[in-house]
């Protein structure tokens, strides 16, 4: 509990920090807002939640880390019901490594919420109710629209594939976005042509754009990637035979035939999302199928070196991270305008112009 507070004041009170921030904040008034609407059309959700603090009372910061501390609660909460007891740290210390300085700090707000709200779906997915599931896909669909891809989960759930088969399915899926991407994303923007606004998104995110930066076969974080691949199906009757033990393995599957989509376009990383914690919860519990006390500690130390290697990767990739401000330091000194605070990082950070090099 000490540790999951300090984890909770580090990730949930970043100040400085990040990127994303700067657009709420500058939109948090939202009936003064105009040009929000246009978000708001697809996803009122976060526009009527963010209002209703507004209206409240409370101020900006107040109201963001809020919002972080519940979703840090929902995600302990979820990974201690679905993580084998003895893999809950390890589970929690792979998701903060991996996947946590993005989702807290950098900080995608509504994609984080609805990642959040769906996990709340999983319950229905097991339990096969198909109205339950949907109305919760569809509150997270409100505060982001990539929700929308849990709703075909219902219909796959569970898969009944050899892994012969999901090994197929694995290289052709690839392939075709390697080698065909730019194509598809032409026929779904055309397929969505009745919606102008997700037509006109698609089109400038996708084709206009200098999205297709990541469009290579092989890359390192894709190898670790292939090899988390074998391992799951090498020992997927182990983690089938766990407790949650289906929806771990498929929720894994799901996010590495996902892992392709957002090495190619950065931006559709955020499909991957709704699948984070099962992917986490899947990678630790490998840990524990594995025999022999050699081999877990290769694996550990495989993974150790892995998130240690991403960490670096991650904060020196940009000006986000470092330097790292939290908003308790700054509560009882002098207040910074949205102008110095916006700045600090890209002032003061030794990474501000790396993304650009």
């Amino acid at each position: 509990m000490f540790v999951l507070l300090l984890s909770a004041l580090f990730f949930c009170f970043g100040y400085m920090t990040g990127s994303d921030w700067r657009a709420y904040e500058a939109y948090y008034d939202y009936l003064a807002s105009p040009d929000f609407y246009e978000i708001a059309l697809l996803e009122p959700g976060y526009k009527l939640y963010s209002w209703l603090f507004e209206h409240i009372g409370f101020s900006f910061w107040p109201y963001f880390i809020l919002t972080k501390l519940v979703l840090f609660y929902i995600v302990v909460r979820y990974v201690r019901k679905i993580a084998p007891e003895r893999l809950f740290i390890f589970s929690m210390t792979f998701f903060f490594f991996y996947f946590g300085l993005f989702l807290f700090i950098d900080n995608p707000m509504r994609n984080f919420i609805a990642v959040g709200i769906s996990l709340f779906s999983y319950k229905y997915l097991l339990s096969r109710e198909i109205g339950k599931y949907v109305m919760v896909v569809l509150l997270a669909t409100c505060f982001h629209f990539s929700a929308v891809l849990l709703l075909f989960v219902y219909f796959l759930y569970p898969i009944r594939m050899k892994n012969r088969t999901i090994i197929i399915s694995y290289i052709v899926f690839n392939l075709i976005f390697v080698l065909a991407f730019e194509k598809i994303i032409i026929n779904i923007s055309e397929f969505f042509a009745f919606i102008p606004k997700v037509e006109e998104k698609m089109i400038s995110y996708f084709i206009d754009g200098d999205e297709l930066a990541g469009n290579t076969l092989f890359s390192v974080g894709f190898l670790f990637q292939l090899i988390m691949f074998a391992l799951l199906l090498l020992k997927r009757g182990s983690i089938e035979s766990a407790n949650y033990g289906k929806l771990i393995f498929w929720g894994s599957i799901a996010y590495l035939f996902l892992y392709r989509i957002g090495l190619i376009v950065e931006i559709l990383y955020r499909f991957q999302l709704y699948f984070s914690i099962l992917y986490s919860i899947g990678i630790c519990l490998l840990f524990h199928v594995i025999r022999g006390y050699k081999q877990k500690l290769l694996y550990f130390c495989f993974i150790a070196s892995f998130l240690f290697l991403i960490l670096i990767q991650t904060i020196t990739s940009s000006e986000k991270y470092i330097p790292y401000t939290n908003y308790i330091q700054y509560i009882f000194d002098h207040e910074l305008s949205f102008e110095e605070r916006s700045q600090y990082n890209f002032i003061h950070s030794p990474y501000a112009n790396k993304r650009h090099e």
